[in-house]
């Protein structure tokens, strides 16, 4: 059954060896606690359903927001970090740790997930101050994409979410010298990488270009989207 950082969640963005999350999640499931939730889940409420097989409890499955149909069930009778992966789409996974003193035997609970806006190691740096905006700044942020498998992935794939309104002030680089704004996976300017070996990292550099004169806004969408083969 699957344990964390494997499949989908294998891949993670990090800034200075700490995990960037896309998501704010709240569940209210006692004896689970949601560590990170696919950004691909989109904001909405979700559910992780527990259920009792053959006399065994700790048994949890995960239907995303607005999923028709809950995942595979996963055996969580022991203490400790699993991915729960949706039913009708595995890449919208939460990575969950469950203590089973505290969970109910049958059940279900919500997960609330929301956009995160000034988090932690948010794409595209920190706020931008009313004389940055005036005058215009552009920061740059290192990121890396570390791979917590064990095993190598491979045609690893970045780029922007043309759609969000910070794609115009984003771009990227896989050098910290050329910047690009590839707009889909399909973008020839998307960054790419043959391989990743397992636990092994490459670096990601985010540029955030304020213009002068900008509006006062602070809630401002900054997103990538990355792909790869692997486990």
């Amino acid at each position: 059954m699957p344990a964390a950082n494997v499949h989908g969640d294998g891949l993670h963005l990090q800034l200075s060896g700490a995990d960037v999350n896309f998501l704010a999640a709240t569940c209210r499931m006692p004896g689970i606690i949601v560590l990170a939730a696919a950004a691909r889940n989109g904001p909405g409420t979700g559910r992780i359903f527990a259920v009792t097989v053959g006399g065994n409890s700790g048994q949890l499955s995960w239907q995303a927001p607005g999923s028709p149909l809950a995942g595979a069930i996963v055996d969580c009778a022991i203490d400790g970090g699993y991915l729960l992966e949706d039913g009708a789409d595995p890449s919208r996974w939460i990575r969950v740790s469950v203590y089973n003193a505290y969970l109910s035997a049958t059940g279900n609970g919500a997960v609330m997930l929301a956009d995160t806006y000034n988090s932690l190691g948010q794409i595209g740096g920190d706020d931008v101050t009313a004389a940055n905006a005036s005058s215009g700044v552009a920061e740059t942020t290192t990121f890396t994409l570390k791979n917590l498998t064990p095993s190598i992935i491979t045609g690893v794939k970045l780029w922007l979410d043309s759609t969000v309104a910070g794609f115009a002030s984003l771009s990227v680089s896989s050098d910290g010298a050329n910047y690009y704004q590839p707009a889909s996976a399909a973008d020839p300017a998307a960054l790419t990488w043959s391989s990743i070996a397992g636990g092994a990292s490459v670096n990601l550099y985010v540029k955030r270009t304020i213009a002068a004169n900008s509006v006062y806004n602070p809630r401002v969408l900054n997103a990538i989207n990355f792909s790869w083969n692997g486990v």
